[in-house]
């Protein structure tokens, strides 16, 4: 079973949500990002989208990709 990533994508920042996977939570860290406790997610500045979307892609996640208008 392929595993669901959600990316939140506002106009500054995006927000990676997942169900707790080792492998993803090293996939975040080596991209800079920082753990949103209040939220439950990854963060980082919208600059990163395509390397995290590319990233999460190749090692053949589920990516659902939604844009929040804020």
């Amino acid at each position: 079973m392929v595993q669901q990533v959600h990316i939140r994508k506002f106009k500054k920042v995006i927000k990676v949500h997942f169900m707790y996977n080792t492998d993803l939570v090293d996939i975040m860290r080596d991209n800079g990002g920082w753990w949103f406790k209040k939220e439950k997610c990854w963060q980082f500045p919208v600059g990163r989208f395509s390397e995290i979307y590319n990233e999460l892609k190749n090692n053949r996640y589920n990516v659902k990709v939604t844009l929040i208008e804020d």
